[in-house]
């Protein structure tokens, strides 16, 4: 990830304790300015930490499953809480930045607790996979539509 002062300057005034995904909350405000570039070349070696936020585990067996279907639920919550602070964050002319599908997104986000379980069903039907696998993908949506608490 490479990005410029001014950049930084500005993602570094928004980062309070709710950014648990710096690069997540990096990639979204640059793509904000339409300046994200991919680059289809491998610069490092990819590294998880035991003890990242969110991520992906070497465990497997049964207790791990359960495990992650526990912190999935977490993970869930905390990318909710940075979704809203990422959004809270942001400066009036920055908001008009965001598409219709972003804002569709942090309005769910931050409506969510007040949204009725149809409304949650029509979220889950309407967007687009939410994560990488189908497996995770039907957990997520079936925590969003079930509730979190």
């Amino acid at each position: 990830m490479l990005i410029n002062k001014k950049a930084k300057d500005r993602l570094i005034d928004t980062f309070n304790e709710n950014t648990i995904m710096h690069d997540w909350w990096v990639l979204l405000f640059a793509s904000l300015h339409e300046n994200v570039h991919f680059i289809d070349i491998a610069t490092l070696m990819y590294r998880q930490h035991d003890d990242n936020s969110i991520g992906a585990s070497k465990k497997i067996g049964m207790k791990a499953i359960i495990n992650k279907a526990i912190n999935g639920h977490v993970n869930i919550k905390k990318a909710f809480l940075q979704s809203n602070s990422f959004y809270n964050s942001l400066e009036k002319d920055e908001l008009k930045l965001l598409t219709e599908s972003q804002n569709y997104l942090f309005s769910f986000y931050r409506n969510y607790s007040q949204l009725s379980f149809y409304q949650r069903l029509k979220f889950c039907l309407k967007t687009a996979p939410l994560k990488s696998t189908l497996t995770k993908n039907i957990y997520t949506k079936a925590i969003l539509l079930l509730g979190l608490k």
